[in-house]
């Protein structure tokens, strides 16, 4: 299920022209003009200017958004391998149905702001259920992915450059082999999980970003694992239980932090063992 309270929708949405507008699937034509003005699951309307998509589609060349494509609840959006997805301002994709990125480890799918001037897009949400979803072999260029409830259990060689993946609101979820760089911007945090029970981080890298990872379970019994990972020019590698009152549990094994401005870990209420861990040049 999407949560739509934080879209800020611009009235910039329509404006393209042929040099800044890739191919756009035939079957499907990406205008405001077609609005669906029924409810989201959160019985929030559908904002104006969302573009709904009633039936499975399947992109196989390079694509420009100018609008927010919502994704309803049973239809599936597939993404060829090596598609290039690119975001106008305020342009977005938001999934209560499933999203499916065919990418590889060779041929990865690339989700990228259109120009310079198309940071204020709305980046990928997914919601929906049954963890259909598979967003694996992707990359996310000034470009934000928040995932909600059963949307997917897990992210595998995914690479994050001045964006940020959010979790919220499911049992577990696993960060496999992924990277995070350059979003220092603002205070960013790389990788933000939220009443999540069990989080998982494995054979990640975090670069010359602010936050970390920022974990808060708000869960009895909150667990958060970081093993084989390594943290480079950080403002704070981890930050575990900030905000909860329930117990929670941070382990580390097999970490290296090197050049964290500010604390190179950060827990309260938590149960916190180290293991082959080596942090150097950090404030603390």
């Amino acid at each position: 299920m999407i949560n739509v309270a934080p879209l800020v929708l611009l009235a910039s949405l329509g404006c393209r022209s042929e040099d800044d507008t890739g191919p756009v699937d035939t079957d499907t034509v990406d205008t405001v003009d077609t609005v669906d003005t029924g409810d989201l699951d959160t019985g929030q309307p559908i904002p104006e200017n969302v573009y709904t998509v009633d039936e499975d589609v399947y992109w196989d060349e390079d694509i420009t958004l100018g609008t927010v494509w919502f994704i309803a609840e049973g239809v599936t959006l597939t993404i060829a391998e090596g598609v290039t997805v690119s975001f106008l301002p305020s342009a977005g994709i938001m999934v209560d149905g499933t999203l499916i990125s065919e990418g590889s480890a060779e041929n990865a799918v690339h989700f990228v702001i259109a120009n310079t001037l198309s940071t204020g897009n709305y980046g990928v949400s997914l919601g929906g259920s049954g963890d259909a979803s598979n967003i694996d072999h992707s990359t996310f260029e000034s470009i934000n992915l928040r995932i909600e409830g059963g949307a997917t259990a897990s992210i595998t060689d995914a690479a994050f450059t001045d964006g940020t993946l959010w979790v919220y609101t499911r049992d577990a979820f696993t960060l496999t082999d992924c990277s995070f760089s350059e979003n220092r911007r603002d205070g960013q945090t790389a990788f933000l999980a939220r009443d999540v029970g069990e989080v998982t981080v494995t054979g990640s890298t975090f670069s010359g970003v602010a936050n970390a990872v920022i974990y808060d379970g708000t869960t009895e019994a909150a667990t958060i694992a970081i093993s084989s990972s390594t943290f480079t020019d950080v403002t704070r590698a981890g930050y575990v239980g900030s905000l909860s009152d329930s117990p929670h549990t941070f382990t580390v094994d097999a970490v290296t932090v090197e050049q964290a401005s500010s604390q190179a870990c950060a827990f309260y209420g938590t149960d916190a063992t180290f293991t082959d861990v080596t942090i150097s040049d950090s404030r603390s």
